[in-house]
């Protein structure tokens, strides 16, 4: 790779394009400082010979750490103030791209010169010309950072806070409850969403019971004669037989003949081959580009290349089949089916069954015991059965609501007798969900009237009560 020889600007004269190995403007005579950057002109000469080669590839130019003097890198001494190069800095080594190199003459090419005379954008190389991570142009390519991205986002946050907080702030000053009292109860209904209001809980209310009734229903049953039909073998023990009959049972598909039918068939025929072609880029070889040059840090810089495929267009041939469509006639024979009825004995019978004939009701209210109806069996019936029973009450409550309740036990019912006072666990729409009897207080005793004590019988002994 060719090696060209740079320049730098005198900060202090102006002078124009001294030679950067030189660390001494050539108007002035003044050191070349660590702030001066060198950069490359268009009309730079290639260094062809053994000691500006030499110089070139010994590596970056060091800052001394006391005077800010520039040495070159094999000097173990500040030339200009004698210090040891302990501390001292070398020179960033780092690409410009080729992009920068057509900048008119006298003009800095590197990327940091453009920048005010700070360093580019990109990892610089170390001393010996060794790259750490990728160049400047790939670096602009992978976009802005992790930490560019997450100082966009806080910003963003820190906006939308200035918004609303305001509104929270006022909301919470004329609220007179703390932080974690309005986060528990859900924050402040203006921010909250929209919800379902709660189901008003179950309340307590007093019923006094106004009525208490029952009924209860006795079943009898007595024969009946029926007339059924059902098929042979399927008909009930103990059935009169009346009629047979033969009748169909089901029908079965059955093939009697065929019949000669034509059908059009199309298929898809390879009737040869065809040669086509088409057109593919191909990579033929490669070819040597330059992409930039490199600042050694020490008034040099090195032209950077890079292998590059190059393609060309290649003409492809290739053999594939051909296809017509052939349409074809055929004969086939299809089978014709008939439905066919099969037959079955069907037999039409008389059968007696016990069934349920009339119901006998009987109903009371309290004070009345429940009772199950008188039944007198009738010519033909043959018993009698308990039915369905049921047991009610009425109340009312201090609100003036009236219920009626079902109980499904006699001794449940036998609890709530007319004027028994009642503690109902009723919903907010007026239905009672558990019903209890109120606790009935004991009677009040007033004290016994003092009275003299009763004589002793002689030879009594006192005992003290014993517990019942």
């Amino acid at each position: 790779m060719a090696i060209r020889e740079g320049a730098w600007d005198c900060a202090y004269c102006g002078r124009k394009r001294n030679r950067g190995p030189h660390r001494h403007c050539a108007g002035c005579g003044v050191t070349r400082g660590r702030d001066v950057e060198f950069y490359l002109p268009e009309d730079a000469a290639e260094v062809t010979d053994a000691a500006g080669l030499a110089a070139a590839t010994a590596g970056a130019d060091w800052t001394c750490g006391s005077c800010a003097g520039d040495n070159r890198a094999g000097d173990g001494f500040c030339g200009n103030c004698g210090a040891p190069r302990d501390g001292g800095a070398a020179r960033p080594v780092y690409d410009v791209p080729i992009a920068d190199a057509g900048l008119p003459a006298g003009r800095p090419a590197s990327g940091a010169a453009r920048m005010g005379g700070r360093p580019p954008r990109f990892t610089p190389y170390t001393s010996n010309g060794v790259s750490r991570v990728a160049s400047w142009t790939q670096e602009r390519a992978a976009g802005p950072s992790v930490l560019t991205r997450l100082l966009c986002a806080v910003a963003a946050c820190a906006v939308l806070a200035l918004f609303l907080l305001p509104a929270v702030s006022s909301r919470a000053g004329s609220d007179s409850r703390s932080w974690s009292e309005v986060s528990q109860a859900g924050g402040f209904p203006e921010f909250a969403a929209p919800r379902t209001p709660p189901e008003p809980p179950d309340h307590d209310e007093n019923y006094t019971v106004t009525a208490a009734h029952w009924e209860r229903i006795r079943l009898v049953y007595g024969p009946v004669t029926r007339t059924r039909e059902d098929w042979e073998g399927q008909v009930p023990a103990g059935a009169r037989e009346l009629s047979r009959s033969q009748q169909i049972h089901h029908y079965d598909k059955v093939q009697t003949g065929s019949r000669t039918r034509t059908r059009t068939h199309t298929e898809r025929v390879q009737v040869g081959t065809e040669r086509t072609s088409h057109t593919e880029r191909v990579k033929t070889g490669t070819r040597r580009v330059k992409t930039g040059t490199r600042n050694l840090g020490n008034g040099y810089f090195q032209d950077v290349y890079k292998n590059e495929p190059v393609y060309g267009n290649k003409t492809v041939y290739s053999t594939k089949p051909r296809y017509e469509n052939r349409t074809r006639t055929e004969t086939y024979q299809e089978p014709v089916y008939e439905q066919q009825p099969r037959y079955r004995t069907k037999i039409r019978y008389e059968i007696d069954e016990v069934v349920e004939v009339r119901r006998e009701t009987a109903a009371g209210a309290a004070p009345a015991e429940p009772r199950w109806p008188a039944v007198e069996l009738r010519a033909g019936e043959l018993r009698v059965a308990n039915g369905p029973e049921a047991y009610m009450i009425d109340l009312i409550g201090e609100s003036g609501a009236r219920h009626t309740r079902a109980f499904e036990s006699l001794a449940e019912w036998l609890d709530y007798r007319p004027g028994a006072a009642c503690t109902a666990r009723v919903t907010y729409t007026g239905r009672i969900r558990s019903l209890a009897l109120a606790p009935v207080a004991p009677p009040a005793t007033a004290p016994a009237p003092a009275s003299a004590p009763a004589p002793v019988e002689a030879g009594a002994v006192d005992e003290p009560p014993r517990a019942e």
